[in-house]
């Protein structure tokens, strides 16, 4: 904890210096312990210290390495695949609900916590006029047994479900 902290005071005052190092006190007396801190820092004079940990020992230093990631095929949108979006009809979520609806003419299936207002209905209305199938779901997705009965829904109804979009 105290080296992330470091890491964002760091952001804050960059001519400052900050270093971890963490000695397992297990098996350690004080002056050993006070020597060994000395001798890395003597070590990193001129560069900043990296985080370094004593366990058992043993001297580890935190590095990060570049991997190589599997590719991976993404999941291309699909002409009238089943798209269920949380927040479906807020401000992000009815933005995802436009594309979808004049791009793929997708079916929708909307959740939102609150009941269906004139406004609402208005936008239910312009994204079937875009080609869309929609289905608006009152319920809140923090909800287990609520999302479960949407997901029943929602295979009774288009027998699959091709992506969820969270903008709740």
């Amino acid at each position: 904890a105290i080296s992330g902290y470091s890491k964002s005071l760091a952001f804050l005052w960059p001519k400052l210096s900050f270093s971890s190092i963490q000695i397992d006190l297990a098996s350690r007396e004080e002056k050993q312990v006070v020597n060994r801190v000395l001798q890395e820092l003597s070590q990193y004079e001129t560069e900043q210290v990296p985080e370094i940990r004593y366990k058992e020992g043993q001297r580890y230093i935190k590095q990060v390495k570049p991997i190589k990631l599997k590719e991976t095929k993404v999941p291309q949108l699909q002409k009238q695949g089943v798209y269920l979006i949380t927040g479906g009809l807020g401000g992000l979520g009815l933005l995802f609900a436009r594309y979808l609806a004049k791009k793929y003419q997708a079916q929708l299936v909307l959740i939102g916590r609150s009941p269906l207002t004139a406004q609402k209905e208005e936008n239910l209305n312009e994204l079937r006029q875009k080609g869309a199938s929609v289905l608006y779901c009152q319920a809140d997705v923090a909800d287990e047994f609520a999302m479960k009965n949407v997901l029943k829904t929602v295979k009774q109804q288009y027998g699959v479900l091709n992506g969820v979009i969270h903008a709740a």
